[in-house]
């Protein structure tokens, strides 16, 4: 039986976001299959510049559905919302769809090569936990929440060391003094 996919249905970063982000004639030299730049305004609708940033926004979602941490379904939320950290998830899927686009063209060496470094490592830390993005659910997970046991509630639990404190003696953490 096939699996029921859970996947956004277009990339978190349009083209007209991703060129707010950059210089878009990285994009237009890399995209171009005949060698000659294309325009700002043919890059909104070239079709290996979107597919770039769907791959990229791929990547980046693979990344954050591990271990049931995300889903797509909250990048899909985060992408649409006017946050702080909207711009975190799409500065992400920029810099991943850089480092696709150089990808792209093996022969053209990247003059950013930090770009790659970032993007793997930003990936790998999603993957682990360590980064997060800003969802209450999520930063919640992690916080350890310590709570010493007070002799109280020890009597409240009356356990077997309460209940047979005549075989165990008198224990430390019990309120009266028999």
């Amino acid at each position: 039986m096939a699996k029921t996919i859970e996947s956004g249905a277009s990339s978190y970063l349009s083209a007209a976001e991703a060129l707010k982000r950059g210089d878009w004639r990285t994009f237009a030299d890399l995209c171009s299959d005949d060698g000659a730049r294309l325009t700002q305004a043919a890059l909104l609708t070239d079709p290996n510049f979107a597919a770039l940033l769907l791959d990229a926004s791929g990547a980046v979602e693979q990344a954050c559905v591990v271990g049931g941490r995300y889903h797509a379904a909250d990048l899909v939320a985060l992408a649409a919302s006017s946050t702080v950290g909207r711009g975190g998830l799409l500065r992400l899927v920029y810099r991943l769809a850089v480092v696709m686009a150089y990808e792209r063209r093996p022969s053209v060496e990247m003059k950013q090569p930090w770009i790659a470094e970032w993007v793997e490592d930003t990936l790998q830390a999603l993957r682990d936990g360590i980064l997060l993005f800003p969802f209450t659910e999520s930063q919640e997970v992690g916080v350890m929440r310590e709570r010493t046991e007070t002799a109280t509630d020890v009597e409240a639990r009356n356990g077997a060391t309460l209940q047979a404190g005549r075989l165990f003696g008198r224990r430390s953490n019990r309120n009266d003094p028999s």
